[in-house]
């Protein structure tokens, strides 16, 4: 029982569909930018917003496959599915005290204090296992991780604050950047004028599977991304592994 357990939690417990082997393709030339409806337009040559500023949208968490959702204030949910709990006799009271609660109060422990990540909700629907898990901070969910999951030896990088805290956070932004629809904005007028939005700054490496990639949620629109990426829809996107840092900035 212990063995066909183990097995679940490392399919089931591990964040971003690492384990899991949730499929999820890589963004293409072909994906269809949302735009937010409040948009800004920034004039390509100047890098001037040509319109009011945007109204601040608050989405909450409704995603049903394995993703992130990031908050401003840089607290992080995240979401396991799996759907191999297909066995009478396996027991979702019985995995959650024999692996997960484990797993937890050892981190817990380890950084002295129980509200650094714990577990939001464990639910199940016929064969589907639904894991969500809570995290404090951005680092409070790369140490956990990094503590039982290979996968997350080489993500050196996930911060999210305000672009006006980019210098007292020892960020610094760099890279071509573009709006949604794709014209150039530099880092510097990003900095100057928009210093109410949050920034995401995530450096994962080239170490996801094939075709495994992870999806991002917001608790705001995107407005500003580094030059490259395309957003699935106006508050999420998916990231593939890469090693250069990835910007996206919300509102």
């Amino acid at each position: 029982m212990k063995k066909i357990y183990g097995a679940l939690l490392a399919m089931a417990v591990l964040s971003m569909g690492s384990i899991t082997g949730c499929k999820v393709t890589p963004p293409t030339q072909e994906t269809t930018l949302v735009a937010p409806t409040n948009a800004i337009t920034p004039n390509e040559s100047q890098g001037q917003t040509s319109q009011k500023e945007p109204v601040r949208q608050q989405y909450s968490f409704n995603e049903s496959e394995t993703s992130l959702f990031v908050y401003r204030n840089g607290n992080i949910l995240s979401l396991e599915t799996d759907s191999h709990f297909d066995k009478e006799y396996y027991s979702k009271d019985e995995f959650l005290k024999d692996f997960v609660n484990p797993v937890l109060e050892a981190y817990q422990k380890k950084v002295d204090k129980k509200q650094a990540v714990s577990l939001a909700s464990l639910e199940q629907t016929g064969q589907i296992l639904q894991l969500k898990f809570s995290y404090q901070t951005p680092k409070d969910y790369l140490d956990f991780n990094k503590s039982f999951n290979e996968f997350f030896a080489s993500w050196d990088q996930f911060v999210v604050c305000k672009i006006s805290d980019l210098e007292s956070q020892g960020i610094t932004l760099s890279g071509s950047f573009v709006d949604l629809n794709g014209n150039a904005i530099s880092s510097s007028k990003i900095k100057q004028t928009c210093g109410d939005y949050y920034l995401c700054a995530i450096r994962m490496g080239e170490t996801l599977p094939s075709g495994v990639s992870g999806k991002f949620v917001f608790e705001g629109d995107i407005y500003y991304l580094s030059k490259g990426l395309r957003i699935d829809q106006a508050n999420s996107i998916t990231l593939a592994g890469s090693d250069q840092v990835q910007y996206i900035i919300f509102y």
